[in-house]
């Protein structure tokens, strides 16, 4: 697994978000979201298959997931 997809499980752990299946390129969490990686330290969040932002960092990345989730009402 690249360093990257280990940096975004790590992150994505310290938000209390569970990964539920991942590969060399991509996450996959609950309710439809995934993220993939873009290019180094880069990530792409993705919402039921369609984009939604880039982000610089893995904690960045997290760190949106949380807040949308919350502002959505949708659990962890």
């Amino acid at each position: 697994m690249s360093d990257d997809i280990q940096n975004l499980r790590h992150a994505l752990k310290s938000e209390g978000l569970s990964v539920e299946k991942a590969d060399d390129k991509q996450v996959h969490l609950a309710h439809g979201t995934s993220v993939e990686v873009i290019g180094p330290g880069r990530y792409r969040v993705l919402s039921d298959g369609h984009p939604v932002s880039p982000f610089d960092s893995a904690e960045e990345t997290a760190g949106f997931i949380k807040m949308d989730w919350a502002q959505r009402g949708l659990e962890r």
